[in-house]
């Protein structure tokens, strides 16, 4: 059953829209707002300015009367005919006939004088915990600026007060580091953070990992490729107390750190070279977009930026061909392109899939959940899900097949506002042919107080999942001046979205950092900051990283730089008995996680360490070998998988083409995200089917008799040929009975059946590029 969501009245919106003074308005934009993303929403109502000396109901009354009034005055209980979840009985009064509330004069209010007066007998509540001074203050203050109570809220939900004081949607607070007793193990604040919390456990950090483990570390992390012996051997010779300094800097200036980071951006934009479905057409502009994110975090575009052109580019004024790129965000959808297909239907998935993951991106709420029914969980109403979808439905696709040379107008993935949108509604249930009512576009309850938006489109409230049933008419709704009549559009979303104020964006994405570099992020669910996500293990050190975030420009290579630096990324990874026993999923970080790399690094570390690896930054997908009964199966009506010839087919993972129906068999082996929705975070898996690819995969085999000619026409004897082979692998040199184990395996697979000396070092190259410590980042 579909719960009462209350939102933000025309009087709240109003003030809320004269505080503000912002551009890009609309004078529907409040009703907009108040039909807006609950979550959202809060966050930013939490963080607005404050209203002209008004009280946010929502979020200063609401909570009181939740807490010290509904029991005996609420929807179960009407002490005195009197009740305060309804409004107007609220205003009007219980059965004495007095007015309960009378805007602007608070001492002729029955509430306020039953909360002030001395006498036992009318004295509110008559039992239990009084309010305090603060909350008696605040409701006063209230009542004397307006009393401005939500209209679309006249009946109270309880389970908005709870939403309101959820942490995520509450403002970023900028926290001084804690004082530790351990001072010395402090290298930058995000160490007193950590440190503080360790030693309030008992628990011991673990020492500063071996340089050459930190140095590759920081080459896997940033630039996703191992070190060579000699950048190895230039790190450990270095002198001065900044080379790991130095290090970092280099690897974040390196063209190669924005495929590193790049790659996991496109996990969230469900990046794809193909449309998806039986066809699995070829897109053969996708990879456009690609580049442009590549290109984002090499020259490290401010966060709010790059989100802006991504939801937005195509709206900004005297727009680039780049930022209309940039939108190919929104076309990373799948389309059906089957014959007898119902187009209106999949252009409805399509913006529901953008709605779904733009929540995901940078909301971390599981949005996607109300575009049925309201969301069980979260204050996101289904009527605020499809005022959202009313900002992507005054859009329009363009695809342009053709690829002509420097035409690369004709190669991106065109998504453009539109002229005239089409009216939104609420699907029934989902079902896109069951309208229910019409909405404009706008934001969730629980953020919107926070920043404008503007669109074109009107969506219309359904009820399961269907198109052409609309219930009821809604349009966008951002908070914006009142003095345009102009829609809110995806660009004022966009610049709500990366406001200042919005609590969940910056927090959002710090804690994708971390996860980035520790395997875990501070919040352990990136995909949903929402009431059923889990609470973040470091709060403090969260808000500290955001605000932080926030204050640098949004700069992404500074957020990094900061956590790269800190003595808590350079532990080691050690597990100690302590750790087992007590913490054994490093919650607490009291050492450095380890873990397998990405599907797309396996490729680039057997490529790189083969000699064969192509750094080309860049340009079209590749089509590297693969079986011929998996090509046949998933290529023969959207494009056969013609593979790539060297050098090029060499090229990193990152490059290889993704199709939706069937990925790249190695590529899904090692846990590749789905490029069909969107992927806050890769799970790993261990089975037997990982060994087998990497021993039988054409590229890795071609791999390992590669590197075992690098070592067979390395200078020196046996010993110093085996040496330089377990370097470019490891980095490290081995110890002396790893190196005695090989020096007896190369013997041996020499004179198994009079083998040539090219297969002896092929075998000892297959085993080094197999080792487990080979593949993961320590």
């Amino acid at each position: 059953m579909r719960s009462i969501r209350p939102s933000i009245s025309d009087a709240v919106g109003q003030k809320i829209f004269e505080s503000l003074a912002l551009p890009r308005s609309s004078e529907k934009l409040v009703e907009r707002s108040r039909r807006t993303w609950f979550p959202m929403a809060l966050a930013f109502s939490l963080a607005v300015l404050p209203l002209a000396n008004a009280v946010d109901f929502l979020r200063a009354v609401q909570p009181i009367f939740s807490t010290h009034c509904l029991k005996c005055h609420g929807a179960e209980k009407q002490k005195s005919g009197y009740r305060l979840d309804e409004k107007a009985v609220a205003f009007r009064g219980g059965d004495s006939g007095e007015a309960g509330i009378v805007a602007s004069n608070s001492l002729a209010s029955g509430l306020f004088q039953r909360l002030t007066t001395t006498n036992v007998d009318e004295m509110m509540p008559p039992k239990g915990e009084r309010l305090s001074s603060n909350e008696i203050a605040a409701i006063r203050m209230w009542i004397d600026t307006g009393a401005a109570w939500p209209a679309n809220l006249s009946t109270l939900n309880p389970e908005l007060s709870t939403a309101l004081r959820h942490w995520s949607f509450q403002p970023i607070q900028r926290p001084v580091p804690p004082g530790v007793r351990n001072s010395k193990s402090v290298r930058n604040a995000i160490d007193r953070f950590v440190l503080a919390r360790l030693e309030r456990e008992r628990i011991k950090p673990s020492p500063e990992a071996d340089r050459v483990t930190l140095v590759r570390r920081l080459y896997l992390d940033l630039i996703g490729l191992p070190p060579a012996p000699e950048q190895v051997d230039a790190f450990l010779a270095a002198k001065g107390g900044d080379a790991y300094e130095r290090v970092v800097d280099d690897l974040l200036a390196s063209p190669h750190f924005g495929e590193r980071w790049g790659r996991h951006w496109l996990d969230l934009a469900r990046y794809a070279d193909s449309a998806g479905y039986q066809i699995d057409r070829v897109r053969p502009g996708a990879y456009l977009y690609r580049d442009w994110v590549i290109d984002s975090f090499n020259r490290d575009q401010p966060f709010d930026q790059f989100t802006v052109e991504q939801l937005a580019g195509d709206l900004l004024p005297n727009t680039t061909l780049e930022q209309k790129i940039a939108t190919g965000f929104h076309r990373m959808t799948l389309s059906n392109l089957e014959d007898g297909v119902d187009k209106v239907e999949f252009d409805c998935k399509a913006k529901v899939d953008r709605v779904a993951t733009t929540g995901t991106t940078w909301l971390g709420l599981t949005i996607g959940c109300a575009e049925c029914h309201s969301h069980k969980y979260d204050p996101i109403s289904q009527r605020e899900f499809y005022q959202l979808y009313a900002f992507f439905n005054a859009a329009q696709e363009v695809d342009v097949p053709a690829l002509r040379p420097g035409k690369r107008e004709e190669q991106a993935l065109i998504f453009a506002a539109m002229t005239n949108a089409p009216p939104t509604f609420v699907h029934v249930r989902g079902d896109f042919l069951s309208r229910g009512e019409q909405v404009e576009p706008g934001v969730l309850r629980v953020l919107n107080s926070f920043y404008p938006c503007s669109s074109r489109g009107n969506e219309a409230l359904t009820g399961e999942s269907k198109v052409q049933s609309p219930k009821s008419k809604v349009e966008q709704g951002l908070v914006t001046p009142a003095a345009t009549a102009r829609k809110p559009d995806r660009l004022d979303l966009a610049r709500w979205i990366v406001s200042p104020d919005n609590p969940l964006t910056a927090r959002v994405t710090v804690n994708r950092i971390w996860l980035h570099l520790f395997g875990r992020g501070i919040v352990n669910t990136p995909e949903d900051f929402g009431t059923r996500g889990e609470l973040p293990s470091h709060p403090e050190l969260l808000d500290w990283l955001a605000s932080e975030f926030q204050h640098s420009g949004w700069s992404r290579k500074q957020i990094i730089r900061l956590v790269v630096t800190s003595a808590t990324y350079r532990q080691s990874s050690r597990m100690r008995a302590e750790h087992l026993e007590r913490d054994p999923q490093n919650v607490l970080l009291a050492r450095q996680s380890r873990f397998r790399v990405e599907s797309e690094i396996v490729r680039d570390l057997f490529l790189s360490a083969s000699g064969l690896l192509q750094n080309e930054i860049g340009g079209p997908s590749i089509y590297p070998p693969i079986p011929a009964d998996v090509k046949a199966a998933g290529y023969g009506v959207g494009g056969e998988w013609i593979e790539t010839a060297a050098p090029k087919k060499y090229r990193r993972g990152l490059y290889v083409a993704n199709r939706r129906t069937v990925p790249y068999p190695v590529s899904m082996t090692f846990d590749q995200a789905n490029p069909n929705e969107c992927a806050a975070r890769r799970e790993r898996s261990n089975t037997p089917l990982q060994p087998l690819a990497l021993l039988n995969n054409p590229v890795f085999a071609e791999c390992s008799e590669v590197l075992g000619q690098r070592m067979e026409i390395t200078p020196g004897d046996l010993r110093d040929k085996l040496e330089t082979g377990f370097r470019i692998c490891l980095s490290r040199k081995p110890t002396r009975a790893e190196l005695q184990r090989l020096q007896k395996l190369f013997h041996a697979e020499q004179t198994q059946a009079r083998a040539s000396a090219a297969q002896a070092w092929r075998a000892v190259a297959e085993v080094m590029l197999n080792l487990d410590e080979f593949l993961t980042r320590e």
